[in-house]
């Protein structure tokens, strides 16, 4: 019996081929979306611990209601220094981002759907993310780093003049360097547009810190002087997070923005397995229709669903003659 099914698989060769067809095409649409949505993940992880580079503990103030991507209040400018108090800590440094518009060559606004345009301040080489690929880190209120998707773009030069506007009025800044962050020419389709601490505070109106990056010193953990911190800040006021848990923190609320893609993806698979499904079944039920008759001669022959040996002298007579029928009735088809 196992000869004559792989026969009859072979003789429909088409058939056969589309029938696996509709299962592998179901199948690889639900393994390629979760392999692409996981590594969408990893590279959001990636990205945001390189953007933690340097950081054992992160300072924040707390969110009255969690929302992912919600603004932190901006901190009071002493916080900083009750930071760098604490026992355990190394270095400490405050730093600001907000939205902004960046104008382009022809002064109008670079504007997308999607991702913003992200005023951020400088940080020391030690907490410094960014890779300057043309020029360095901007070194007075007129100079700004541009990242490199967006120098590419719209074709920014190093020495060139940009203008940028955020809480106050437009300026014009000399671009000083073209940067990335690590193997990402932007920070995950943002544009970023970095500035000197004090011009980054005036342009997005922040008067204090909306992050404070901690180093901790030799000897001390990431867990420990978190907890330090905590201690000392108190709980009620301020978030205190350890470098890699709010670089996965970041990660996961970028990947809960962008669940869409995985639940539309899901949807399409879906359809692709019910349709899949669909034509199986059609297929072997005009099979069966078409093959009545054959199955009709194997029982008279004496098959049935659980193998038996045949009450013959030539076993080999009737699988002959039923391959026989069966090529005929192909023939006939």
């Amino acid at each position: 019996m196992l000869r004559l099914a792989l026969r009859g698989l072979l003789a429909r060769k088409l058939r056969t081929a589309l029938t696996g067809f509709a299962v592998v095409l179901g199948v690889a649409f639900v393994a390629g979306t979760f392999v692409f949505t996981d590594t969408i993940d990893a590279s959001f992880k990636n990205l945001f611990e390189r953007a933690q580079k340097g950081v054992d503990v992160s300072v924040q103030a707390r969110l009255a209601v969690e929302e992912d991507f919600a603004t932190p209040p901006t901190m009071p400018a002493d916080t900083l220094q009750k930071v760098e108090s604490v026992d355990g800590v190394d270095a400490a440094y405050g730093s600001v981002s907000s939205d902004g518009t960046l104008l382009d060559r022809e002064g109008k606004p670079i504007l997308s759907n999607g991702p913003p345009t992200l005023l951020l301040s400088t940080s020391p080489e030690r907490f410094d993310p960014f890779d300057y690929k043309e020029g360095g880190p901007p070194k007075t209120a007129d100079q700004v780093v541009i990242d490199r998707a967006t120098a590419n773009k719209y074709d920014f030069k190093v020495g060139q003049q940009v203008t940028v506007a955020g809480r106050e009025p437009r300026k014009n800044y000399t671009v000083s360097g073209i940067a990335t962050l690590g193997d990402s020419d932007n920070l995950a389709g943002s544009r970023m547009v970095v500035m000197t601490l004090p011009e980054a505070q005036r342009m997005t109106g922040h008067h204090g810190y909306d992050e404070i990056s901690v180093a901790a010193a030799g000897g001390t953990s990431p867990d420990e002087l978190k907890a330090a911190i905590a201690n000392k800040l108190g709980g009620r006021e301020f978030t205190v997070r350890t470098g890699k848990e709010q670089a996965a923190k970041q990660a996961q609320d970028l990947s809960d923005a962008l669940g869409f893609i995985r639940t539309a993806l899901l949807v399409f698979a879906g359809v692709a397995l019910l349709v899949g499904g669909f034509l199986i079944f059609n297929t072997f039920s005009v099979t069966v229709a078409q093959r009545s008759r054959e199955f009709a001669l194997l029982r008279t022959l004496g098959a049935s669903r659980t193998p038996q040996r045949m009450p013959t002298t030539d076993a080999n007579a009737p699988m002959m003659m039923v391959s026989t029928i069966t090529e005929r009735n192909s023939c006939a088809r």
